[in-house]
């Protein structure tokens, strides 16, 4: 009985922190982490509905943008386990704007995909290309989507290469 109680109090605790941070202006990190944790038992306990609107709420409190990244992605994260793509899609953009990083860009170009967008997801590969400005004839990650979007254009023989390669490059980093 005593553990049970000590697990309630604790909820009860955690949970009041979380209030009071998305309830602030700006965030610490320190904040930022408990919301993502929060939000990842949200996802975990199927509470997709809650999860999403604590995120949405998070990121209309911050007043950096770039501190909403995090929230941006797990929205993304979560909304695509929800099989919500057009709200995953949003978020990755979003974060994509944020941050023009390659897992960003991975990301978008990923969702992209689920929503039958290759036109976003063929410009996002070459923005990449533009972007990063290194040899991206050897990364695996870029030579898989490549080959997934000849794939969904139904055109397997320019896909083939692009995936032969991503398999071997692959096995050559393990």
């Amino acid at each position: 009985m005593y553990l049970f109680q000590r697990n309630k109090f604790l909820c009860i605790v955690l949970a009041l922190t979380l209030t009071i941070a998305i309830h602030a202006t700006s965030f610490a990190s320190n904040q930022i982490e408990l919301i993502i944790a929060q939000a990842e038992y949200l996802n975990a306990t199927k509470q997709y509905n809650e999860a999403i609107t604590m995120l949405e709420q998070a990121i209309e409190k911050t007043e950096d943008k770039k501190d909403a990244l995090p929230f941006y992605k797990k929205l993304g994260n979560i909304a695509e386990e929800k099989e919500d793509y057009s709200k995953a899609f949003s978020a990755y953009t979003y974060a994509y704007q944020i941050s023009s990083t390659k897992e960003s860009a991975v990301e978008l170009i990923h969702i992209s995909l689920m929503i039958d967008d290759n036109i976003t997801a063929q410009n996002l590969l070459d923005t990449w290309l533009a972007d990063f400005s290194a040899d991206f004839s050897n990364d695996p990650i870029f030579l898989y989507y490549q080959g997934l979007l000849f794939c969904y254009q139904s055109q397997f023989d320019k896909a083939k290469p692009f995936l032969q390669k991503a398999i071997n490059q692959e096995s050559s980093i393990k």
